[in-house]
């Protein structure tokens, strides 16, 4: 059973990232975090800083490389419980053609880690989403308690 912080981020970043496709048919990956006092806080990277001179190309295996450094430094300093990670995917479900989903890597301090993706298709004046799918995430931004 996940923890609670677990799914207030997943509803955190899943609700930013449908409301950014509606507005804006799109969006750059983002991260929240559980704070240590337990608030939710969206962060976000300085792409420019990073190369990136347009949204469109903005490289999502590179940005969540960023985002899972700056969270492990974060955990290390005691300053997250729980860290999050969104971006746009494309996925192949088992028995099914290639689509796009909303993409989103959780971890617990407690050693929970799930990656969730929330398919969806584009139709003529909005978009219709699909079943969440979970899987495990191999990920040592917590790291285990000596």
């Amino acid at each position: 059973m996940a923890h609670p912080e677990m799914d207030d981020l997943l509803d955190s970043l899943i609700t930013f990232a449908q409301l950014c496709l509606k507005k804006r048919h799109g969006f750059v990956p983002f991260g929240s975090s559980i704070v240590a006092d337990g608030s939710l806080k969206r962060d976000a990277l300085d792409y420019g800083a990073m190369g990136f001179v347009e949204p469109d190309h903005i490289d999502s295996d590179v940005a969540t490389e960023a985002f899972e450094n700056l969270y492990r430094d974060q955990a290390r300093a005691g300053q997250i419980r729980a860290c999050g990670i969104c971006y746009d995917a494309t996925i192949t479900p088992e028995n099914d053609k290639p689509t796009r989903a909303i993409a989103c890597t959780l971890a617990h301090q407690n050693g929970e880690a799930v990656k969730i993706y929330l398919p969806y298709r584009k139709q003529l004046l909005s978009y219709r989403f699909g079943d969440l799918i979970a899987v495990p995430w191999e990920i040592d931004i917590f790291e285990p308690l000596s």
